[in-house]
């Protein structure tokens, strides 16, 4: 993991940060009430996804994340999106999501399901992704924790990055990260084979595909994505990598 490979990869046709998508027309939805207030487009692959033009740690820790997250089952994808001014709604409730930002797939919702007397059936949550959700939160040390649950299927998963990666210039040891549920248990996943599992899936992960994941990032002061910043999160990542399983380990066997 070095700079020269870093540049070698954010100059790379192949780099991840393909072309950054376009937004072609905004989704009429109630603001989410999030301090980045995330806006929700169609973009010209056919997808909705939520905007968002600020992050804590900068947008490079969302898209970041977000790329993670996709590889190891755990969240939804992200891209880099520019909003040209003729894709924003009349109203000006979108205007601060205008130029190049970062975008989280939307997932279908279907709330029906999953509401008993006002809350959610915890017999729904999708046990496995719930799992692979505690590993991977613990893995990346998510600074703002939340979830997301798809309505339709039970599955749980990582959403919001932006706050992670705040402290990277050391290595440090993960924790174990659980994200609560209104009316799931927090208990919920603690069990050894999907915990497992995605702690297998973690340590796979390469050093070329970490070094992957941290490139073809925008530049510009909302985004933080200098390369030394990038590098040593690469770096932080790969220690955190070979330390994940003793955590979840003594996680299960300490409920």
């Amino acid at each position: 993991m070095d700079r020269e490979s870093l540049s070698a990869l954010d100059s790379s046709a192949d780099s991840p940060a393909d072309s950054p998508l376009m937004a072609i027309s905004y989704v009429p939805m109630p603001a989410t009430g999030t301090s980045s207030n995330p806006r929700p487009f169609i973009c010209n692959d056919g997808k909705t996804y939520w905007l968002k033009a600020s992050a804590g740690q900068g947008l490079a820790a969302e898209l970041i994340g977000g790329r993670l997250a996709s590889q190891v089952k755990a969240g939804p994808g992200a891209r880099a999106i520019n909003v040209p001014a003729e894709a924003l709604p009349e109203d000006g409730s979108a205007n601060h999501v205008l130029g190049l930002v970062v975008g989280i797939e939307d997932h279908a919702r279907d709330l029906e399901p999953f509401i008993t007397n006002g809350q959610f059936d915890p017999a729904k949550v999708d046990v496995h992704s719930r799992a692979r959700v505690v590993v991977f939160q613990s893995w990346v040390g998510v600074g703002d924790q939340q979830v997301m649950v798809n309505l339709t299927n039970g599955v749980v998963m990582s959403l919001d990055h932006g706050e992670c990666f705040g402290s990277v210039d050391a290595p440090d040891d993960p924790t174990a990260v659980v994200t609560s549920i209104p009316g799931v248990p927090d208990e919920t996943g603690r069990e050894r084979p999907p915990v497992n599992e995605m702690v297998k899936r973690i340590e796979g992960l390469t050093d070329d595909d970490l070094m992957t994941a941290v490139a073809g990032v925008p530049s510009g002061d909302a985004w933080n994505s200098d390369p030394e910043r990038r590098l040593k999160i690469a770096r932080w990542l790969a220690h955190r990598r070979h330390r994940i399983r003793e955590v979840m380990t003594n996680w299960l066997k300490n409920p």
